[in-house]
């Protein structure tokens, strides 16, 4: 099964239209594919499923309903009226219910549950849908961050090293640094950065005394989402001591805030 071949099977699978043995054609060739083509999939599927722009964006009323029936009881009165001042010698159904009216309202209730199980299949859908998205929004920032060769070691190579970093009280931003036996340079990956007026994060590193020595690379003013930035692996030797800091735009770095803070091992 080729690349098209893949996507347009996944819009069907996505809405569960293929039959148990297209489904397993679709789910072999899928696994047997590489996993920047399975991301593309996947975002096709959530594509595909997505059906947000179909519901409507209001809610019903509680009055809704009595006014519903009061409308019906009115109308049934205005027939019943109209009946009686016709002649009260006219022969009449023991129903007084108009047929027009029986018909309509069957039709109503037939076309609410039609619709209300339609709602609910859409929301099941949607609630298996969104972490999924999630998930696949967090595998392509890995992906373009380190790069498939990068990310398969990461994930399967011995010789992948990783060093955390420890917050300072009152930092809920985290940081990592990886390095390969056969990568041309470390990566230091981070998150949850606040942008501050006026100030830019940096990778410095620390003398014996813990003081900000030199600059490594500026990491911008926020990092809200995961990001990457390569480091020079001068910088990044076991014993080093390395940190993140807030530092005012165009201060010396020895008077920044030490936010994270790790000891290569």
């Amino acid at each position: 099964m080729n690349l098209k071949n893949l996507i347009e099977n996944s819009h069907l699978d996505a809405l569960g239209l293929l039959d148990a043995h297209e489904q397993a054609e679709f789910q072999q060739a899928f696994l047997a594919a590489p996993p920047a083509v399975q991301l593309q999939i996947r975002a096709e599927q959530a594509r595909a499923a997505d059906m947000s722009d179909l519901l409507p964006l209001v809610e019903p009323s509680p009055e809704l309903r009595d006014r519903v029936l009061a409308a019906i009881a009115s109308q049934i009165s205005a027939e019943a009226l109209a009946g009686e001042e016709a002649g009260i010698y006219d022969l009449r159904s023991p129903d007084r219910v108009s047929r027009r009216w029986r018909t309509a309202a069957i039709g109503l209730i037939g076309a609410c549950c039609v619709l209300g199980v339609a709602f609910i299949n859409v929301m099941a859908i949607n609630a298996q849908i969104h972490p999924g998205m999630a998930d696949n929004e967090l595998a392509k920032e890995v992906m373009l961050g380190l790069g498939s060769e990068r990310a398969n070691d990461v994930l399967y190579s011995p010789s992948t090293h990783r060093d955390f970093f420890a917050a300072a009280p009152g930092c809920k931003g985290v940081a990592s640094i990886l390095r390969g036996r056969d990568w041309a340079d470390a990566v230091l990956t981070f998150k949850d950065l606040p942008e501050v007026a006026g100030s830019d994060y940096r990778l410095v590193v620390l003398n014996d005394d813990g003081v900000p020595a030199s600059s490594v690379t500026n990491l911008g003013r926020a990092a809200v989402k995961t990001q990457f930035a390569k480091v020079d692996p001068q910088f990044a030797k076991s014993g080093m001591r390395l940190a993140i800091v807030c530092t005012k735009v165009g201060a010396d770095i020895s008077t920044g805030t030490i936010l994270l803070e790790a000891k290569l091992v």
